[in-house]
């Protein structure tokens, strides 16, 4: 994280290397598209960006908020300490990661690659998606005819199985 005097608050910061933003232009592209539909809804639910920073001959850097570790790495550390999630505390997990599903869809994005180490865990014990690198953005609305969605992305461990049985592992292909 990054610490600014001023605010007296700690910020994230994701950076891309020039050599980084060259070998994976049209990712770094599609997160750059999914976070400014993000800056210009201003929803409160969502992971606040506070800038984008691009460097030309050096870096771009995403500024934004900062997260005291994931639910992956609560789940880990309730694991080692012999602890459950209450079920009162998934309902609240499910319910802001429900919320924010249904803001983005409000601004026609899908993130794509929801799993416990992307929703990180705010200051004041919020739960917010983050890592939006694999998001689909689309400008028209979306209906189950369309084809623009049809690319499999994701971490392959945290798919829907309707994707995994339709899944072709020798072709790679939806069969």
């Amino acid at each position: 994280g990054v610490y600014n005097k001023e605010t007296a608050k700690f910020y994230a910061k994701k950076t891309y290397l020039k050599d980084e933003v060259a070998s994976f232009i049209h990712d770094v592209k599609k997160e750059i598209n999914a976070l400014s539909r993000i800056i210009q809804g201003e929803e409160e639910d969502l992971l606040k960006i506070y800038f984008i920073e691009h460097k030309p001959e050096e870096s771009l850097s995403i500024i934004m908020e900062y997260g005291h570790g994931s639910v992956e790495d609560y789940i880990d550390f309730l694991n080692s300490t012999n602890r459950k999630l209450e079920i009162e505390e998934l309902e609240d997990i499910f319910f802001q990661i429900y919320k924010q599903l249904e803001t983005l869809k409000k601004l026609k994005m899908y993130h794509r690659d929801v799993k416990p180490s992307n929703i990180i865990i705010t200051e004041d014990w919020n739960f917010k998606l983050v890592d939006y690198g694999l998001a689909a953005c689309y400008d028209q609305d979306f209906n189950s005819n369309d084809t623009y969605l049809v690319n499999i992305a994701g971490t392959a461990y945290f798919w829907n199985s309707i994707i995994t049985k339709a899944y072709d592992d020798d072709k790679y292909t939806l069969r």
